[in-house]
């Protein structure tokens, strides 16, 4: 599910997307899936994807999708439903750490992983030039110790 930066993560807090929300809600609720892993604003430590502008907005859209989901959805389908949190696992904009992305264990029952560069590293020709702008097995192992931290392994 893709929040579009700061700016969408505003939009979903300000009660401007609630229209789509609901939308959401009503396929979750009405669907025969028999598991639902939903990645909430996807990569949300790329530095491409505009939330690292401000991480708190992100966190605010999350848990608002969460409870907007949880509050409209029957038990069986909420017992269906899982929220993910999904890390790039590449380096990070600034100091920004993990934990100033976590929405809190009551919002996150999975914590995912891009993987891409870290196993099959490789260089774009963006710009001006090459750049190396994956990650590497570090960033991994970081977020699989941070999942184990908040028991979501």
């Amino acid at each position: 599910m893709w929040l579009n930066g700061t700016y969408g993560c505003e939009a979903i807090i300000d009660d401007r997307m609630n229209n789509h929300l609901e939308k959401l809600r009503d396929y979750l609720q009405f669907t025969n899936a028999t598991a639902i892993f939903l990645r909430v604003g996807y990569e949300f430590d790329n530095p491409f994807f505009g939330y690292s502008d401000n991480p708190a907005t992100y966190i605010a859209a999350f848990q608002k999708i969460v409870k907007y989901m949880k509050n409209g959805l029957s038990p069986e389908q909420l017992g269906k439903t899982q929220f993910v949190w999904h890390s790039w696992a590449a380096p990070r904009q600034g100091n920004l750490t993990l934990m100033d992305f976590y929405p809190g264990n009551e919002f996150v029952d999975w914590i995912g992983i891009s993987v891409f560069r870290q196993v099959f590293p490789w260089k774009s020709n963006w710009g001006n030039g090459y750049i190396d702008w994956g990650g590497s097995m570090v960033e991994v192992e970081e977020v699989l110790e941070f999942a184990q931290q908040h028991n979501k392994v």
